[in-house]
């Protein structure tokens, strides 16, 4: 559930571990279910080896059995109920131990979670899957807790209002009243198909970090856009390594200057890159890319710059010279 670190993690922990007992078809008789349910809550603690009496009671011997787990799945109104042998205490609305835990098909709205989570810690949605849990000590707690739980969502109840009214049917249920909310789901669920929330998938672009929009001045070089745009000092460039598209070593970035205010770089070649010594070329910035591990790309392969080297494209060479404007 996304909502405090530890309701979250708990609420994983339980989702494993139930899925380690349920995911597999396991018949009574069968596998780790052989053992008779009965004769191994024996050992287990008063809150919970009373919770598996009642659900045994209630919805007939579990689907699956293990030594700290007994499951029973589409038992009426759930979509799987699971006794924990070991009970977790629990001090809201009075103490108790947390031993029986219930499933229902919910979906549940990524901004109601945080109000979730401030009513009662034993909740926990599933936004995934689709699925919303509740843990308490007896079934009526975990109608009430849900009941509830739809309140908020549905904006029926704030969450102070809930839990005032939570703690008043609890004591209710346990003085033998039978209050309607904590007899059934006062609300309809819903299949897993309609409930699930599998999200959309993210494209990340983990090679590099485009160049597109460039500053029209010298000294700074924008990279990204929107409210992650970076300003990064066109000082920073040089020095900077620049690879091809191929990530094949080019040369370094000696200058950064400004023609026909477009920003270029001026990068010192390697010597024998283009099998014809050392030289330099110039290239627009907007043509390259910063790349995350400090270098700076060009889209260009090793052919298309060894075209853009010829003289004319040259320091110094025929057509399209650029002047040397640093001060001597």
């Amino acid at each position: 559930m996304q909502a405090p670190t530890t309701m979250l993690a708990r609420g994983s922990i339980v989702l494993l571990a139930s899925s380690l007992v349920w995911a597999g078809p396991q018949q009574p008789g069968s596998g780790s279910g052989s053992q008779d349910p009965q004769q191994l809550i024996q050992k287990w603690p008063d809150a919970s080896r009373k919770a598996a009496r009642n659900m045994i009671e209630k919805y007939g011997q579990p689907d699956g059995v293990t030594d700290s787990h007994l499951v029973w799945r589409e038992n009426g109104p759930w979509v799987r109920t699971i006794v924990h042998k070991e009970p977790v205490q629990h001090n809201f609305p009075k103490p108790h131990e947390d031993v029986l835990e219930q499933f229902i098909n919910y979906k549940v709205p990524p901004e109601k979670f945080s109000d979730l989570a401030k009513f009662d810690g034993s909740l926990v949605a599933y936004r995934t899957n689709g699925e919303m849990s509740v843990r308490c000590d007896r079934e009526a707690a975990n109608i009430v807790g849900l009941n509830l739980a739809n309140d908020i969502i549905e904006g029926s109840r704030s969450v102070d209002e809930a839990r005032e009214f939570y703690a008043q049917t609890i004591q209710q249920v346990t003085q033998g009243e039978q209050p309607e909310y904590a007899q059934n789901l006062q609300f309809e669920t819903r299949t897993a198909s309609v409930t699930a929330d599998p999200g959309e998938p993210l494209e990340v672009q983990t090679a590099q970090a485009e160049l597109p929009d460039q500053s029209r001045s010298s000294s700074t070089t924008r990279a990204g856009s929107g409210d992650d745009e970076a300003v990064i000092p066109s000082a920073r460039l040089e020095g900077m390594t620049v690879v091809t598209s191929e990530d094949e070593e080019v040369g370094e970035v000696t200058r950064v200057m400004d023609k026909a205010g477009e920003e270029i770089v001026l990068i010192q070649l390697d010597e024998g890159f283009l099998g014809i010594g050392e030289q330099e070329l110039t290239l627009p910035v907007a043509d390259l890319a910063l790349t995350f591990d400090g270098q700076i790309r060009t889209r260009l392969t090793r052919d298309e710059l060894k075209s853009m080297a010829e003289p004319q494209n040259r320091v110094g060479g025929r057509g399209g010279e650029i002047e040397d404007d640093r001060e001597e």
